[in-house]
């Protein structure tokens, strides 16, 4: 199974309710814009960013990066903007969210290095 089938079939088993239900998947947004985002001011990335539900609510202003070609497609249907890698993340940002994400990292602190520069 190629990579791209194999991220469609996790997103769509794991996260169907925000794929599929349009309320959920506002009251997510609104869940990150109350509980993270008030934290954050400017140009903001989310690294892993998922479907984008929290940043949505301030995606005029944010960048998502995610491993999954599947899951940056939906940002963008979304009119999010979205990149499969960091290094293709360019310009100067404000501040960075990551919502359980680091868990997943083989080599976190490369991450947070990359992040720095």
């Amino acid at each position: 199974m190629d990579k791209q089938h194999y991220d469609e079939i996790y997103h769509r088993r794991l996260h169907k309710n925000l794929l599929e239900n349009k309320q959920y998947y506002l009251f997510r947004a609104d869940y990150a814009a109350e509980t993270y985002l008030k934290y954050l001011k400017g140009r903001i990335f989310e690294l892993g960013c998922g479907l984008g539900q929290n940043i949505y609510k301030i995606r005029e202003r944010a960048m998502g990066i995610d491993i999954s070609g599947f899951a940056v497609k939906e940002c963008k249907k979304r009119g999010i903007n979205a990149v499969d890698n960091i290094n293709k993340l360019n310009g100067k940002y404000d501040g960075c969210l990551s919502v359980h994400v680091f868990e997943h990292l083989e080599n976190p602190s490369s991450y947070l290095e990359k992040i720095n520069d």
